[in-house]
């Protein structure tokens, strides 16, 4: 018997490709350091800031993978739902996996599919809760695929750095932490302030990575762990759904 999966599973396999290149790509940036340190002559104090820069193409390179990932997971969901509807009631009428915005949302878009998918199958949808307040995790997925479809990619950006400075350094009286913001527009990090033009072969830099939006069930997530967290929630959708489909004799 052929396996009424077999493209669902093509599709999450994908993302899991997608997914290793991230983690390839945010570790490959601590060698290749996609920054430069530099030294501006500050005009409100007179002293030099010491910044990182960032490359554009530091976030963008992460962003775009991480939405590939992420289109083939909600793909993935939906091509599973969408096999099991045709098993169900025959035909090739669209049916997909139902995310809803809110628990109070959930009810009309379960009830949406009663038609379409067998009532087994309903009830494993249900215990995921895959609306927010339910299953964040799950309606993050959907959430960020949204985003990307209809709207622009969602940033990746700091999720924290260190510097380190010998003593000598920060022990001069010309020495200043900045408190500007660290990470504005102009994908630079500001750490201090000196009379000494160039500190470079002093210091010693390194950085987290995340994810930046206003949604706060997204924001500060590490990229792939978070990556990562959706794709076992998937897999375990995908476990569950097939079990009830070899108990139906479908698989």
């Amino acid at each position: 018997m052929s396996d009424m999966f077999a493209s669902a599973k093509s599709v999450l396999r994908r993302a899991d490709y997608h997914i290793t290149d991230l983690q390839t790509t945010v570790q490959g940036f601590a060698p290749n350091k996609p920054y430069i340190y530099r030294a501006d002559r500050d005009s409100k104090t007179g002293k030099y800031l010491h910044k990182i820069v960032f490359s554009e193409s530091f976030s963008d390179d992460i962003s775009c993978i991480m939405f590939d990932a992420i289109n083939n997971l909600r793909a993935a969901l939906d091509q599973m739902t969408f096999a099991v509807a045709g098993r169900f009631r025959g035909g090739d009428d669209f049916a997909q996996f139902p995310f809803a915005k809110d628990a109070d949302h959930w009810p009309a878009k379960i009830k949406g599919l009663k038609d379409d998918i067998p009532p087994e199958i309903i009830a494993v949808f249900e215990r995921f809760k895959p609306y927010k307040g339910g299953n964040d995790t799950l309606w993050a997925l959907n959430y960020i695929a949204n985003i990307k479809k209809h709207a622009i990619l969602i940033p990746a950006g700091f999720g924290g750095s260190m510097l380190s400075l010998p003593t000598r350094l920060t022990s001069d009286p010309s020495f200043e932490w900045t408190e500007r913001d660290p990470f504005g527009d102009n994908h630079e990090i500001e750490f201090f302030l000196s009379d000494q033009p160039d500190l470079s072969t002093d210091i010693q830099f390194s950085f987290t990575v995340v994810i930046r939006h206003s949604e706060e069930i997204i924001e500060g997530k590490e990229p792939v762990s978070f990556l990562n967290t959706i794709r076992t929630e998937v897999a375990l959708i995908f476990a569950s759904v097939e079990a009830v489909c070899k108990r139906l004799g479908w698989a």
